[in-house]
């Protein structure tokens, strides 16, 4: 399969790609699904899910082994807030696989993360090619309800 382009996904998901800092990243492993929260960067085609130095636990990383056996996974962003009207989420379905972190996406997560000035990215990333895509929303998402919602993460 191939991925969508940009241009086929809607406005407000690529506008939510490139603003959201935090996802739930889904592995499948041989014991079921592995969901751990993830920071990323979306290129216009593809989703970069980096190794970076925040202390892990032995080895190769858990998401790297599942999808070199099962390359499927899924990255799921969300808003909640006690207004069930502000509601949404976006949720990307695709296919893994290890690789190497680019100069030009290591500065773009420098960029958005400023934790990378004092934790260094690693040379690996895990790089999801988005297959499809849902978004749904309680009412019809805006930009600027995004907007609100990327700042109130922010503060959080």
């Amino acid at each position: 399969m191939t991925e969508p382009a940009d241009r086929e996904l809607p406005y407000v998901a690529r506008y939510i790609l490139h603003q959201w800092r935090v996802g739930v990243l889904a592995t499948y492993s041989s014991n079921g699904i592995d969901g751990v929260p993830v920071v990323f960067h979306y290129d216009g085609q593809v989703i970069w899910v980096p190794q970076d130095g925040k202390p892990k636990g032995e080895g190769r990383l858990q998401r790297f082994v599942n999808v070199e056996a099962n390359p499927a996974c899924t990255l799921l962003l969300q808003h909640y807030s006690s207004n069930w009207d502000d509601l949404w989420w976006l949720r990307l379905r695709g296919q893994g696989v290890e690789s190497s972190l680019g100069q030009q996406v290591r500065y773009s997560l420098a960029s958005k993360y400023p934790q990378y000035a004092t934790t260094a990215l690693g040379s690996r990333a895990l790089r999801f090619e988005i297959t499809t895509a849902r978004l749904w929303s309680a009412r019809p998402l805006t930009l600027q309800a995004v907007d609100a919602a990327v700042q109130q993460q922010a503060s959080s």
